[in-house]
């Protein structure tokens, strides 16, 4: 399935509604444009300068459905995460993914 572009105007809505902060942490980020979009990062640095596009890490827009299990673009299945979260998320979803996987082979389960 191809990955639809998330519309600017559903980026813009879920920023808002999320108020910047990542949906798990509480981490606030600041809204800035990327790519003429609007887009929420997180400083590495310590300085505090103005967002260059190299000292930053962009906030990520998770969708609650994925895409490939049928997920849309719809404001309600987005919420607002920084990376960490986010990756997190995905690397423990793939791993309970993989451990079902063997444990069917072996007739085991797993929750």
């Amino acid at each position: 399935m191809k990955r639809r572009t998330m519309p600017v105007e559903v980026r813009q809505l879920v920023i808002e509604r999320d108020k910047a902060t990542c949906q798990v942490c509480g981490k606030v980020g600041t809204v800035t444009q990327r790519g003429g979009k609007p887009a929420v990062v997180e400083y590495t640095s310590e300085l505090g300068r103005k967002y260059d596009g190299k000292d930053s890490i962009s906030f990520e827009f998770h969708h609650k459905t994925p895409i490939f299990l049928d997920g849309d673009n719809d404001p309600d299945n987005i919420e607002l995460r920084c990376r960490h979260c986010n990756r997190q998320e995905r690397f423990t979803d793939m791993m309970r993914n993989y451990l079902r996987k063997l444990d069917a082979n072996a007739g085991l389960k797993v929750t």
